[in-house]
């Protein structure tokens, strides 16, 4: 799919199959998309993926070869530069769905020579809910039973993030 900066306009530029999927494909695809967004005159600046493991090793040994970096010369044009951003709406869900299957994790922080660490646990975020139910005003309003007990098909959900 591309997207305009400026304005609204958005058009799906392939559908692909996700079965067998692979980075070199995807490689493939992209220099195809590429070149023709370049002839046409539409100026990419930034291709997004989110953090699939097959988009990452596209990413990586493709496009940045062998070094993950946050942008690449334009394929068609070596006076531009190409954005690789790996999509923070996916990895917010991944980042929530795991924290939700592991319930508890430790962050280790260091400063001011300090060590120091978190321990989130998502028994609190329940915790929370829970007193919060019966309040007519709360101050997490936005966290719901499905917030904490989502369905399988729920936490594939970007928007929940």
């Amino acid at each position: 799919m591309i997207k305009s900066i400026r304005g609204n306009n958005m058009d799906v530029v392939a559908l692909i199959l996700v079965f067998k999927l692979n980075a070199e494909f995807l490689y493939i695809k992209y220099n195809l998309i590429m070149k023709t967004l370049y002839q046409i005159g539409l100026i990419v600046v930034t291709v997004l993926i989110d953090n699939h493991s097959v988009n990452r090793k596209f990413f990586a040994d493709f496009l940045c070869g062998d070094e993950l970096q946050n942008s690449i010369t334009h394929p068609y044009n070596i006076n531009r530069k190409v954005h690789i951003i790996f999509d923070p709406v996916h990895n917010l869900k991944n980042i929530y769905n795991c924290f939700k299957m592991q319930e508890y994790f430790s962050i280790p922080l260091n400063r001011l020579g300090v060590k120091s660490s978190l321990h989130p646990n998502f028994a609190h975020i329940k915790e929370i809910h829970q007193k919060e139910s019966t309040f007519k005003v709360k101050q997490s309003h936005k966290l719901s039973l499905k917030a904490t007990h989502p369905t399988a098909l729920e936490k594939t959900n970007v928007k929940s993030a």
